[in-house]
């Protein structure tokens, strides 16, 4: 089985949308009891904001472009 993937389409960024999916799928990691979560962004410049949102919401940088969030 692939890994799930999921993103926000250019025209509802902004209006709290991945926030929203990040609070979610915390608690279903909580409820799950998993450890951490994790996320990557391809390692271009027109993902930096991608990256910033990760960091701002307290995931840290675990390698390249791999970030995780300590649950």
């Amino acid at each position: 089985m692939d890994d799930p993937e999921f993103y926000v389409r250019s025209a509802y960024r902004w209006q709290g949308i991945g926030s929203a999916l990040l609070v979610e799928a915390k608690a279903i990691g909580h409820q799950r009891r998993w450890k951490r979560l994790e996320v990557t962004t391809p390692p271009l410049p027109q993902f930096d904001r991608t990256l910033s949102f990760y960091e701002r919401n307290g995931f840290t940088i675990s390698g390249g472009r791999k970030l995780k969030l300590i649950l």
